[in-house]
């Protein structure tokens, strides 16, 4: 899999899984041969379990198989900014790669470079979907309750 010519693109893949999860997993080795390096950010959003143990929980994954990935806290909302922040662009990140929605309308408004990423399908994918949308649930649950 991840044997093929590399690529001197960088990107960005932002999460806020919590937790992490198979689907994120195998999403971020689809684009494993596609990148020379590849910034999985997670956005400071403790739902289930402290940001920093979702990010060892993940590189105790992705980072025994290759080193181009690198897992780093974010305080970017990538579904909100406006521009491509200067410390990602320090990094050397082109583009911005994601399976969501949000982030990708986001992005391609304010005109950042951006790729969509079919969701992968893996063994738990019906536990993935219903993990999904519950997640949806959970944000509007939050939404309408914010500032009560």
């Amino acid at each position: 899999m991840m044997h093929q010519e590399e690529s001197k693109a960088i990107c960005a893949f932002p999460t806020k899984a919590n937790p992490p999860h198979l689907g994120l997993v195998l999403e971020l080795f689809q684009i494993a041969d596609k990148y020379s390096k590849i910034y999985v950010l997670y956005y400071d959003d403790p739902t289930l379990m402290p940001t920093e143990s979702c990010i060892n929980v993940l590189k105790s994954i992705i980072c025994k198989f290759t080193d181009k990935y690198v897992v780093l806290k974010s305080p970017f909302n990538m579904e909100k900014i406006e521009f491509l922040p200067d410390q990602l662009k320090e990094l050397g990140i082109t583009e911005i790669v994601t399976t969501s929605n949000k982030i990708y309308k986001n992005c391609a408004i304010n005109h950042i470079p951006v790729r969509r990423l079919t969701r992968a399908k893996g063994y738990h994918d019906v536990q993935q979907q219903i993990a999904y949308s519950h997640g949806f649930l959970l944000d509007s649950l939050n939404e309408k309750f914010k500032g009560r």
